[in-house]
């Protein structure tokens, strides 16, 4: 209940931030979700902020992220950054056994692909490892994790230069999941567009 009791206290300050200055500073994107390894769990949960395009816009140094990921351990202790969550907004947080059998955090999300030239949708992944250090679970993104290349900027439309159509092979949990067992079994990477 503890573990519970301080997420609150965390979402209640922030609501009573945006109330206090009528502008809406905060917002939680997707629901959070609940992490288990080796019987330790951690509430891991997405903020998205403004400031982003106020900051990033402004031609000064420094980039803030559009939606981060924290988690706090369930059975008490202190909130921590899990790492930026992959851009565009969440539409998916799910768990993956790797063939290695560690256990990664994955977010999905989808953005408009017009601005990277594409009519239809662009879709990022990005994990997050999981593990028990002094008893309790931590979520994070470690700058050494494996990051599959091909889950990141795939798309699905129609390339507006050439007007080739792409089927990007992955679009939900379920899909992401089939794709990165094709991955780990040596499967072919998606051939999309080569853009940043």
């Amino acid at each position: 209940m503890r573990e519970f009791l301080v997420v609150f206290l965390f979402i209640f300050f922030c609501a009573r931030l945006s109330w206090a200055t009528d502008r809406e500073y905060v917002g939680f994107p997707h629901p959070a979700v609940l992490a288990e390894l080796d019987g330790k769990k951690s509430v891991v949960f997405f903020v998205r902020n403004t400031y982003p395009g106020l900051i990033n816009s402004s031609g000064g140094e420094g980039h803030i992220h559009d939606i981060d990921v924290y988690s706090v351990p369930q059975d008490g202790g202190e909130v921590s950054y899990a790492g930026p969550a992959p851009d565009g907004n969440v539409i998916s947080a799910f768990f993956f056994t790797s063939k290695n059998g560690e256990k990664y955090l994955y977010v999905l999300s989808s953005e408009d692909g017009r601005d990277r030239g594409v009519e239809g949708r662009v879709y990022n992944a990005v994990n997050y490892s999981m593990s028990v250090i002094g008893g309790r679970l931590v979520v994070r993104d470690y700058p050494g994790d494996l990051q599959y290349f091909d889950l990141s900027g795939c798309f699905d439309g129609r390339d507006l230069e050439t007007g080739r159509i792409m089927r990007c092979p992955f679009y939900d949990a379920q899909t992401t999941k089939k794709y990165l067992k094709s991955l780990e079994q040596g499967g072919p990477p998606f051939q999309g567009l080569n853009r940043p």
